[in-house]
């Protein structure tokens, strides 16, 4: 039996009950049923087993019918035997942030610099030009080769963290609105942190019953551009 991965560009979530796959390269998520999920058990490496829902074996028809979900997936590229372009299939794994720096007082502005007000214009304009010509996995590689390059072996400064997200929140109003915006606003955020040397992550979030879907920021214990009784109703599908 032939053994796949998954592709570099697709990212996996699963519950109890079902999956999510999000495709980077098209922006499209796709759930995923039970018997699609154990279907794919027995094909991709690292797949998780679902567990019995004490349910009868599925009939011929169902079978049949994940079968050819999981050959969609392979004719998509979702999946691969190439490993170079693919790795099993192990949900994502991130830290619980606990708390969150977004507390921005109008009435206490942060010291702005103009160049960090002209570094956040830049990478804004390039990130909205970024999402006009390019696919999420080719802004989310670039977002990654970014944090790669930054050194982590200094001793971690909260204090200038603080400072370089109060002035984030301060002239963000000044060039758009972040309001149905959280992954826009997250990759500028990540952007703009990247160029002062902090590596934060970049995390997009899944949850279902109803189905939804969240971008959010963190360092280490800190959410930065969200609230942790917000971002914590949704479960990561993928860190960058």
């Amino acid at each position: 039996m032939t053994k796949y991965l998954l592709s570099s560009f697709a990212h996996l979530w699963t519950s109890d009950e079902a999956g999510v796959l999000l495709d980077l390269r098209r922006d499209k998520y796709i759930g995923l049923t039970d018997l699609q999920m154990s279907e794919l058990s027995r094909f991709v490496d690292g797949w998780p087993s679902m567990r019995s829902s004490g349910q009868d074996k599925p009939d011929a028809v169902d079978a049949a019918a994940a079968s050819s979900a999981v050959d969609g997936l392979i004719a998509a590229g979702l999946l691969t035997c190439d490993a170079a372009r693919g790795r099993p299939a192990t949900p994502e794994s991130l830290r619980t942030a606990s708390s969150s720096l977004l507390c921005f007082d109008p009435s206490r502005l942060p010291r702005l610099r103009v160049r960090g007000v002209m570094a956040l214009l830049t990478v804004a304009a390039l990130a909205k030009a970024s999402s006009q010509l390019f696919s999420l996995e080719t802004i989310f590689n670039r977002l990654h080769r970014a944090r790669t390059r930054i050194q982590r072996d200094r001793p971690d400064d909260p204090a200038r963290l603080k400072e370089l997200v109060a002035e984030f929140l301060a002239v963000r109003p000044l060039i758009y609105t972040h309001r149905k915006q959280c992954l826009f606003d997250s990759i500028v955020l990540t952007g703009f942190l990247h160029l002062h040397g902090i590596a934060a992550t970049l995390v997009i979030g899944v949850k279902t019953h109803p189905f939804g879907a969240h971008a959010w920021v963190q360092y280490d214990d800190y959410l930065l551009n969200d609230f942790p009784e917000h971002a914590l109703r949704y479960s990561p599908i993928v860190a960058i």
